[in-house]
């Protein structure tokens, strides 16, 4: 067992892979792998639609980024978790 609980996909990686094959083969590698090993992966800087589609048809757990939300203050970000308002609870991944 490797000693790694998380692996985060930079967003580099992430933000390409609609138009980057390259970017699309890390992703889909780096999933693999993770699913080989157990480990939980984050996939960062998810902005559109597309890009949570692409990641949940790959498998892909959970994401942060723009698409979910613009950083918070704590107030704000409570609100936010007790509200869910921003609908896009379809998305079917989980935010961190």
């Amino acid at each position: 067992r490797l000693p790694v609980q998380e692996i985060k996909i930079d967003l580099r990686f992430v933000q390409g892979m609609a138009t980057d094959d390259d970017d699309r083969a890390i992703v889909e590698a780096v999933l693999g792998l993770a699913r080989h090993f157990a480990i939980d992966v984050v996939a960062e800087g998810i902005e559109t639609h597309q890009t949570v589609e692409q990641l949940r048809g790959l498998h892909c757990e959970a994401g942060q980024g723009y698409y979910f939300s613009r950083p918070l203050p704590p107030d704000r970000f409570a609100a936010w978790l007790d509200g869910r308002g921003w609908n896009r609870g379809q998305a079917r991944l989980r935010v961190v």
